[in-house]
């Protein structure tokens, strides 16, 4: 108890520290003016006006104009951009825009303010001047928003600093092809690419597809083919329809590339970051030609020499650089869309690795950093000729590679300014318009002329500014529950509390979009670490470099820019085990050893619960859910088998409590009332941030109905596993190391995954741990049921099952079968020739953390094809690995025990009618019972595999030669006889129990972690590395032991016990599986199941969901015999498990077993049943000799833990109705 208190008050603190961070952050936003709860600002009314004076640097002009001249030119700018990104159509663009309309004075003409400005600022009426909720209006408001707060003011554009933004490129997208947009690629897909973009943006598809039809008309009206009848007049809407579908009717690459990009510009492509800060430029080129009329008037009315003046400009303020490390490797396709980039945005510059042959054998290849853009000239081998290139001393890619490709590339950064962006963001020219405001917040625009070496000057402390952040916009938001789960977390920590950790010093650099003081930034450390496995998350040792070395660490309200952050449910969790297992390896760095002894208190605080308090807060939480898991054991154990005493919560403590001998739980259910509030609120306390940030910034109906979606999709069930999979991603690295690069894939994820590979993929980290927890749930249930164990049953429940309850598609009928298919071969396959997606590749992937593989060997093929992974240290797999299995084993052996001492029992014969017949009560083998459980089946097994290794090396080499599939029908039978044995040892161990259900459901739980103790034990001591290679296994079945050379004298052992704890993990795999899928069966009998699930998914109306995928003939009728097939196998198994449970209790009323048969066993490893556990007496003491006690029917409870059978646990169940009826 006093363990679990001490969890649950560094869980408390933690909520201190949201709430606390919440408050403040709100009330800064009230200061700053960012939300919408500050109406006296009259955000949109004084646009105009803000704009003139916020976003202009009109001081200096030499030509005065009317402000309304200049704003009207920066607002007509942003309103067309929204046109040509088809987000408004051409009525709404017409009362946005500024309109020259005739003067009072004749001969002259005057501009038009749109109504825009003065009616959106009433809410009592709506005019239609965009869609409603949509990008337009989000951009607009925020725009509107962000100009009533303090900015500084701009300088002319030019003597604005020079900044450079940088992008690292991969293996990212960069143009969607027209297969991939139009066609099913993926095997488990519903829809196309396409198709589910209109979904998302019907009002954006329809404005293009106006735009694309004007464009034909055009088109065929300059080739003559302007010529209409009548007939072609009534089939112009049938002439239409291409339009509709794939936004193209001719072929013509002018027009499919159209559909291309405006596939890519709603995807998370490089070409949508390209194209959203060369904004960049276009703001630049916009702010110069307005604020310098004089430029203007100098060219006349050459547009040429005008434009090509501005591009001067541009230039010489703003690069960009894409650092594209496999430039020179790029395959025909990606070569065809970079180019295609370089000539959209000619000074978009490209940096690569190019790499010469060496000149001899001996050498090394020499590489150099290459710099290329769109003027570059184009050689005979397809190329463009690099503008520089620089010889490097060696292979820049040393670590993760994402870091080392920052670089390698950031010599070619020119400026004051670095801007660090990901390859799956955006930008606007709205927001681009404010950066000469966003550049001046590092404080260097203004410089005292004071030589600061002279001689009497004070010694001013003063600390520059390193990093400048900003926020980020998640435009993946609304696509699904998972989407708006990752963008809501990106929004609060972004935004939210990263303004509050700027103000007490607590932020640090977070990658994107931050802005990076360049000068100071590469003179200390630079702006990204490059070591392998140790700087995985290599931004954030960035903003700890500049924090140690005097650097101040900013963050700006008013400037954002766009962010694509995951979709699908394992793309998420791979973010989140990448961002887990950094955090595990920044605890290990020498910067957290530095900011942990040298930050003062407050700020120490503030960086420890920002950064690493959170990680260890969600072991924490999973902690203190697995100790209360251990405390409702023993509580269950001791509810079953003692005499609960009366409980009158008005009488004093110190009274006597009735009967006799009785034990008062009351004190212990209290106490864990309060455990599960606590738990309760912790666990929620992670949507308040996210309503509080919704509520400021939008509004209640949007915090209200945005929280809303969120219960309604399942998001608790979601939270509680992203708690898990951190938790489990920060112990493994602390654990067995190896943090890698994860690369998450950000694409739509419409498409099924197959059972096994979501089992695969989430068993270790929160499946087994779940599955442990809902049996010790339903012992609890049984034995010390109460209504507040429904909270730990959904969060049981959720570790087990979120991986397909988010699953698209899960609950189809005929899909659900055909996967069902797909697991049975997932499991048996991989055994006469391996096979990547298989269960023993999978088991032998998980035991590899723990032995490693073998060093790679010179000339063999198979070692390429995974790195050395490395053991861990004997010493963290000896805590991890045994000791932490073997405390398991005594938590749950104890209550096992405790059920079973026949607490109660007197040593005297029982005289009683139910007693009769019965001998004197002894002391049962309970340790020894659940020892041959336990270890039985392992004994079974190893002597199987025994018969089978004599019958592999006999038989297998020459009935190979015949029966292909030799191996794998052998390890078929062992693996289904290892499941029949572990079935029928719980059929044993229920017979012993006297078939009393929670007794033996006590002992499977400890059966389970004896034998998860045991394979541990073995897998540790006893296993040496591992082969890359399958080769081992697949010689174990079919006896081909003579491919191994050497090692066939040593290999035999210890495959011998490989197979041993693989049979024992295959038959626990099995059984978890189907009780996996026989959970989901209730959701799957519901009509238009996978309906429902789809509008909690993905968001979609019934009307606009993705329709069903089309089948030949052939492929229907093979589909149906599958699923009607599978589904008789599922059912029968279904029936056989649900045979194995109710089967003995059902027939343990009808059968009795003779006492006799319980002597004849040695041991006495049979359970003794029938005796009266009741040994509490009424004799009055205390209160009672004064007459107040109340009247005691000890019958009530006399068949307690001794009774045995169900008798016991309707007696349990009566002793807890009381306790709650109290």
């Amino acid at each position: 108890m006093y363990f679990m208190d001490l969890i649950l008050f560094f869980l408390d603190s933690y909520l201190w520290y949201i709430i606390a961070n919440m408050l403040f952050s709100v009330s800064r936003s009230f200061y700053l003016g960012v939300s919408i709860w500050t109406p006296w600002r009259n955000i949109f009314s004084r646009l105009p006006k803000r704009i003139y004076s916020k976003v202009l640097a009109t001081t200096d002009m030499e030509i005065k104009y009317k402000p309304k001249v200049l704003i009207s030119q920066i607002w007509n700018a942003i309103v067309i951009s929204m046109y040509r990104e088809h987000l408004l159509a051409i009525d709404h663009v017409q009362k946005l825009l500024y309109h020259q309309v005739p003067s009072e004075q004749e001969g002259k003409r005057t501009l038009r303010a749109p109504t825009f400005f003065v009616s959106q600022e009433d809410h009592s009426f709506k005019t239609e001047f965009f869609p409603a909720q949509s990008e337009a209006e989000r951009r607009i408001s925020f725009f509107a928003q962000s100009l009533s707060t303090p900015i500084p003011e701009p300088l002319p554009v030019d003597n604005m600093p020079t900044f450079t933004v940088l992008i690292p490129h991969y293996g990212e997208k960069i143009l969607l092809s027209l297969r991939e947009i139009i066609r099913e690629d993926e095997p488990y897909s519903r829809v196309t690419l396409l198709e589910y973009l209109k979904q998302l943006y019907p009002h954006e598809w329809d404005c293009f597809v106006k735009d694309t039809k004007i464009l034909a008309d055009e088109t065929s009206q300059f080739n003559g083919d302007d010529e209409k009848n009548e007939k072609d007049t009534a089939k112009s809407k049938i002439d239409d329809l291409p339009f509709y579908c794939i936004g193209f009717k001719s072929a013509a690459p002018e027009y499919t590339l159209r559909t291309r990009i405006w596939a890519s510009l709603r995807s998370q492509t490089l070409y949508r970051t390209i194209s959203g800060f060369m904004n960049y430029s276009r703001a630049i080129k916009l702010l110069y030609r307005v604020e310098n009329p004089e430029v203007v008037q100098m060219f006349g009315g050459n547009s040429d020499k005008l434009e090509r003046e501005l591009e001067r400009m541009a230039r010489r303020k703003y690069k960009i650089c894409v650092s594209m490390q496999r430039y020179a490797k790029f395959n025909k396709e990606e070569r065809e869309n970079t180019e295609f980039l370089l000539r959209a945005y000619p000074d978009l510059q490209i940096a690569y690795l190019d790499e010469e042959p060496p000149a001899t054998e001996d050498e090394e290849p020499r590489i150099y950093s290459a710099l290329i853009d769109g003027h570059s000239e184009i050689m005979e081998n397809g190329m463009r000729r690099p503008k520089f290139r620089i010889q490097l001393s060696g292979n820049p890619i040393l670590g993760d590679g994402k870091s080392d490709n920052q670089n390698h590339s950031i010599i070619f950064y020119r400026g004051e300014y670095i801007q660090l962006i990901d390859a799956n963001q955006d930008n606007y020219l709205e927001e681009c318009l404010k950066i000469r405001s966003v550049l001046a917040e590092f404080e260097e625009l203004t410089t005292d002329n004071v030589s600061p070496y002279t001689p009497g000057l004070p010694n001013t402390n003063f600390n520059p500014v390193a990093i400048l952040g900003a926020r980020e916009y998640i435009f993946s938001e609304n696509i699904g529950i998972l989407g708006d789960i990752a963008a809501g977390k990106e929004q609060t920590f972004g935004t939210m509390f990263a303004r509050t950790l700027a103000q007490i010093g607590g932020k640090l650099h977070y990658g994107h979009p931050d802005f990076l003081n360049g000068i100071f930034m590469t003179t200390r450390g630079g702006v990204s670490k490059a070591q392998k496995g140790l700087h995985l998350n290599e931004d954030i040792y960035a903003g700890m470099s500049a924090l140690l070395r005097g650097g101040r660490i900013k963050h700006c309200e008013y400037y954002q820019c766009g962010k694509g952050r995951d979709l699908g449910f394992g793309s998420v969790l791979n973010f989140t085990t990448k961002i887990g297992t950094g955090m595990g390896e920044q605890m290990l760095s020498r910067e957290y050893y530095y900011l942990g002894t040298q930050l003062p208190l407050d700020r120490f605080l503030s960086f420890y619960y920002a950064h690493a308090g959170f990680h260890v807060n969600n072991m924490f939480i999973m902690l203190s859910v697995q100790c209360f898991m251990f405390v409702l054991i023993n509580l269950g154990a001791l509810n079953h088998e003692i005499i609960l005493c009366q409980f009158n919560k008005d009488i004093p403590i110190t009274d006597p409590q009735w009967p006799n001998g009785c034990a008062n739980l009351v004190p212990v259910f209290d106490w864990v009332a309060r455990c599960i509030i606590s738990i309760f609120i912790v666990f929620f306390i992670s949507f308040v941030p996210l309503v509080v940030q919704e509520l400021t910034e939008r509004g209640f109906w949007r915090s209200a109905t945005r929280l809303a979606k969120h219960f309604a999709s399942g998001s608790p069930f979601f939270e509680v596993f992203v708690t898990q999979i951190y938790a489990n991603a920060l112990h493994t690295n602390l654990s067995y190391g190896g943090a890698r690069y994860i690369g998450t894939g950000r694409g739509f994820a419409t498409a099924r995954i197959p059972f096994g590979i979501l089992f695969s993929r989430f068993a270790g980290p929160s499946i087994y741990i779940g599955a442990r927890s809902l049996m010790m749930i339903i012992f609890a249930s049984i034995t010390v049921w109460g209504p507040w164990l429904i909270y730990f049953w959904a969060s049981t429940l959720s570790l087990c099952l979120a991986p397909f309850l988010f699953n698209p598609h899960q609950f189809s009928w005929d899909d659900f079968f055909i996967d069902y298919r797909e697991y049975l071969r997932w499991l048996s396959r991989g055994n006469t020739r391996s096979h990547s997606a298989s269960w023993i590749g999978y088991c032998r992937l998980s035991r590899t953390r723990i032995t490693g593989f073998k060093r790679k060997a010179l000339g063999d093929p198979s070692a390429k094809l995974s790195g050395d992974v490395p053991r861990a240290n004997f010493t963290n797999i000896f805590f991890s690995e045994v000791l932490g299995p073997l405390v398991l084993v005594a938590i749950t052996v104890v209550p096992y025990l405790f059920i079973n001492a026949q607490t109660g029992v007197t040593d005297k014969r029982d005289t009683s009618k139910e007693a009769a017949g019965l001998p004197d009560p002894k002391p049962s083998g309970a340790l020894v019972r659940i020892g041959i459980i336990a270890l039985g089946p392992v004994a079974v097994n190893a002597g199987v595999l025994g018969g089978m290794f004599a019958l592999a090396c006999c038989a297998g080499p020459l009935l190979s030669m015949c029966c292909k599939k030799f191996g794998a029908v052998l390890a078929a039978i062992a693996h289904a006889i290892a499941v029949i044995v572990l079935l029928v040892f719980f059929l044993v161990l229920m017979f012993l129990e006297g078939f009393s259900f929670p007794r033996a459901l006590s002992g499977m739980i400890a059966v389970v972690a004896i034998q998860r103790f045991f394979f541990k034990l073995i897998i540790v001591l006893a296993l040496t590395r591992e082969f890359k290679a399958d080769t081992a296994n697949i010689a174990w079945w079919t006896g081909k032991w003579y491919t191994m050379g050497w090692h066939t004298i040593s290999q035999p052992g210890r495959e011998f016990l490989c197979k041993i704890t693989e049979l024992g993990f295959f038959a626990a795999d099995f059984i978890l599986g189907h009780c996996l899928l026989f959970f989901m069966l209730p959701m799957l009998l519901v009509p238009y199941a996978d309906t429902f699930h789809s509008v909690m998914l993905f968001w979609l109306r019934p009307s606009r969901q993705i329709r069903p995928p089309i089948y030949s003939l052939k492929q229907t009728k093979l589909r149906k015999r599958r699923v009607v097939r599978y589904a008789i196998l599922y059912f029968v198994i279904l029936v056989v498990f649900l045979a194995l449970i109710i089967g003995p209790i059902v027939g343990s009323k009808f059968i009795t077993i003779p006492a006799s048969l319980g002597r004849s066993l040695p041991l006495e490893i049979m359970q003794p049943t029938g005796y009266n556990n009741n040994d509490t007496t009424t004799s009055t003491t205390g209160r009672c000799i004064r007459g107040e006690c109340p009247v005691w029917n000890g019958d009530a409870d006399s068949t307690g833990g001794g009774g045995g059978g169900a008798a016991a646990t309707d007696a349990a169940a009566r002793r807890f109705r009381r306790y709650m009826a109290y």
